[in-house]
This record gives structure tokens, sequence and C-alpha cells, in this order.
């Protein structure tokens, strides 16, 4: 019990490797299958399910699908809802960081079908998997509005766990959805939040919102945009988040092509694509090739 909330808030904390060594006490001490005690079993599952979320800031997919992938298959043994949902949404998270949409849209479709059955208290950690991946694929009103729901259960239930980065996740599909006001004060409380509660990842994620919402602006000559960008960038490379330093490699490559500035555009682009192919996001990029100059 003391390993896996060590996990959970390293995590929070953006301390990935911390977060990753504590969950892996876990796993060492409980294989699969693990004894025939339920308590152990709880473990072992959610042990690895768990590991998914640091692993997918790092951008190691390969080690967390493995890991998520034998949770999964202890949880189809015990066919506990906790321990399925657990699963989904672990494999969902690492499927949706990497950009494999249909994947990430199937396990978080059948994590929401665990919760709305059981009612697990699971629905903002399902629609931060699911709402993300609708509105990537070009879905927004149904993301939005899932996540919207989950924001709702957050309060009413005065839910505090990473509740930051769903904020970041809404702010995002409101964009998306051309409601750019509700974007930023969706990330301005994600950020202010994020720095209370000392989140560092969740900051991370909060400033490349703000890059990307100054991006949009048509009163912006793009120098908001580049200082949010590179400030989400040097915190993401302290603390080892290689797929959203590649994601704001990609925004600044966007805004110098826009601006004209084509070898800076270039290459930021390069190191965008050479990072999302050394951690094969090939969603990633695709999105790079549109960007080129």
């Amino acid at each position: 019990m003391t390993n896996f909330y060590l996990g959970q808030i390293g995590y929070g904390r953006g301390d990935l490797h911390a977060a990753l060594a504590a969950l892996t006490r876990n796993i060492a001490m409980l294989p699969p299958p693990s004894g025939s005690g339920r308590f152990d079993v709880f473990y072992a599952v959610l042990s690895r399910g768990w590991s998914a979320h640091p692993y997918s800031d790092l951008g190691d997919f390969a080690e967390g699908l493995a890991l998520a992938d034998e949770a999964l298959r202890i949880a189809e043994t015990t066919r506990n809802p906790v321990h399925l949902v657990s699963a989904y949404v672990g494999l969902g998270r690492l499927h949706l960081w990497r950009g494999d949409l249909r994947r990430a849209v199937e396990f978080g479709e059948r994590g929401r079908a665990v919760e709305q059955v059981d009612d697990l208290g699971w629905v903002p950690m399902v629609a931060a998997v699911l709402g993300p991946a609708l509105v990537m694929m070009g879905r927004v009103n149904e993301g939005l509005r899932l996540q919207e729901e989950a924001l709702a259960v957050y309060e009413t239930r005065q839910m505090k766990v990473y509740k930051s980065l769903h904020l970041v996740h809404l702010g995002e599909a409101y964009l998306q959805a051309g409601r750019a006001p509700d974007a930023l004060a969706r990330a301005t409380e994600a950020l202010d939040r994020a720095r209370r509660w000392e989140e560092r990842g969740f900051e991370a994620w909060a400033l490349r919102l703000f890059g990307e919402i100054a991006a949009t602006s048509e009163s912006d000559d793009g120098s908001t945009a580049v200082t949010h960008y590179r400030q989400a960038m040097s915190l993401a490379e302290e603390l080892g988040m290689r797929p959203l330093v590649a994601h704001c490699h990609l925004g600044l490559g966007r805004l110098y092509d826009r601006a004209g500035k084509r070898q800076e555009a270039q290459e930021r682009l390069t190191t965008a694509t050479t990072m999302y192919r050394d951690m094969d996001m090939r969603y990633w990029l695709e999105q790079v090739e549109a960007a080129g100059p």
C-alpha cells in the first residue's frame, strides 16, 4: 500500500523515476499471478496499471504497455471492476500519449462501460483517456461533453487527485472547439493549481497549453507563445518528459514557419521528428509532416 501511494505521489509531483521505483517494488514482490489473497491481487494489478502514467510521460511506451498488458491479464481472471478499470485506463493512457487514438478510445470505452455499471469513482480517470482521444479524432463536442461531466464529478465529490491535468485536457478541448476564452480560463486554473500543489509535470502541460492558446491568438505576434513553449519545454526536459518536449518543438516549429523563419522552423521540426520517431509516436510524425515548411 505504501509503495502504491508513493507511486501516485511521485507521479503527481512530476518525479517520474521515483514513482516508477515505488511501483516497481510492488511489481517485483507481486509477480503475476500473485497470491490468492485479494489484497495482493489488488496491488499487483494497480501497481502495473498505474505505472502507465509515468511511463507515458517518459515516452517509454513499450515497457509501459508490457506491464499494463499484465495488469489486464490478471484483471480478466479476477473480473473485479476496479482491477479492470485500472488496466483499461493504463492501457488507454499509453495509447493516447503515443497517438494510437483508436486503441485509446477502445480502452476508454471499456473503462466507461464498467464504471457506468459499478460507479467506482473512476469517471475522471476514464474521461482523461477517452475525452482527449475523441477530441483528437475530431469528435470534439462528444469529447468535450465527457470531460465537462468529469469535472462536475471532481467538484461534487471534492476530488483532488490529478485535477490539474484534467483541467489541461478540458482546456485543450475548449481550444479545439473554438472557445479560446474558456480554454484560457481552464489553463489559468490548471497552472495555479499545479503550482500550489507542487505538481510540476502538470505545470509543464499547463504551460504548453498556454503556448497553444497564444499561438491561435490574432492579437499575439508569437512572442507570448514562444515564451510559454520554452517554459514548458525547460521544465519537461528537467523532468524527463520526452513526449511533451517533442510537442513543444512541434509548436515552436509551427510558429516559426508562420513567421517565415524557415531555418528556425526546420530545426525545431527536425528535432520533433527525431524524437517522435525514436518513441514510435506515428500519429505525431504525421502532424510534423503536415506542419513542415
